[in-house]
């Protein structure tokens, strides 16, 4: 026996158009039947209607992203795996609870560690915006961009900037979010600029911190 015999290569079914028994057509019949009905869509429509639906989304979520480059499905959007240009230096944003470095590492934390820092750097980059009479929120740019790639996303682009007074309520709301995430009392909470560069192996050293903001808790007054 040669060793090519031996390996099995899956095929899918095909018609005989060169014979005309009515027996080989009704068998390619059977064996294009029992192929279709092992395929996955056809199994989970068959034994997980939600589950089918749910792929069906998915599949065309990403088709979608595609074709638009929108970079939110979850996987396959080739942008959203493209790698970051090398850089020198960089500068991160830093908060201490009573002069301790904010602790939220918990895989569970990550939904709380999100809003607090992504909420920061929104707000940190709109403080030229607050204090110009003629500013625009660093948002709207790409705001703009969206809604000209989505225009579905119109009605909600209204309600995603900011007005000018709204940035005075953040810090105070963010040190109440905080001393909830943590679950205790923080009396001091500091907000730092961390500057770093990278070395030869490519890890981060610091070099400085600038302090931007520091908030007490309304409870020591």
């Amino acid at each position: 026996m040669r060793v090519q015999d031996t390996i099995l290569v899956p095929q899918i079914p095909y018609f005989h158009t060169n014979s005309t028994s009515p027996r080989q057509l009704a068998k390619s019949m059977i064996s294009l039947r029992s192929y279709i009905q092992r395929l996955y869509l056809v199994r989970c429509w068959q034994e997980y209607k939600l589950l089918f639906f749910l792929a069906i989304i998915f599949i065309g979520a990403v088709l979608y992203g595609h074709k638009s480059s929108c970079e939110v499905t979850p996987a396959l959007v080739m942008g959203m795996y493209a790698g970051r240009e090398q850089r020198s230096a960089d500068d991160f944003l830093v908060i201490t609870a009573d002069n301790e470095l904010l602790d939220l590492h918990h895989t569970l934390d990550e939904p709380r560690r999100m809003m607090i820092y992504s909420t920061l750097s929104a707000f940190y980059q709109a403080v030229p915006y607050q204090g110009a009479p003629a500013g625009e929120d660093p948002k709207a740019p790409a705001i703009r961009e969206l809604v000209r790639k989505h225009p579905y996303m119109r009605l909600l682009s209204s309600h995603a900037m900011n007005a000018k007074e709204d940035y005075g309520q953040y810090l105070p709301w963010l040190l109440q979010y905080i001393r909830h995430s943590v679950k205790r009392d923080i009396q001091h909470l500091g907000i730092y600029q961390l500057h770093v560069h990278y070395d030869k192996q490519n890890l981060p050293v610091a070099d400085y911190r600038k302090i931007l903001y520091e908030l007490e808790s309304p409870h020591t007054k």
